[in-house]
């Protein structure tokens, strides 16, 4: 994950999140912490590099975050 700072340039983390457990996890944490995330400090706008196995996986992901109005282009 990556976000654009102002005085700091680009700030990245790793979230390793390889499955929908994962996001389970992570979602839990984001719900049940005192600490805010980093894409607070943008609005909400960050990016995220995503591996796929293959072009048709990434296609499906692309499709999914476009039609949840969550990729911006």
């Amino acid at each position: 994950m990556t976000i654009e700072h102002s005085l700091y340039g680009q700030l990245s983390g790793r979230l390793n999140i390889t499955s929908r457990y994962d996001v389970d996890l992570f979602l839990d944490k984001i719900q049940n912490s005192a600490d805010l995330p980093l894409s607070i400090l943008t609005e909400g706008v960050h990016l995220h590099k995503i591996g796929c196995r293959d072009e048709n996986t990434y296609e499906l992901i692309k499709q999914t975050l476009e039609s949840k109005n969550i990729l911006i282009k």
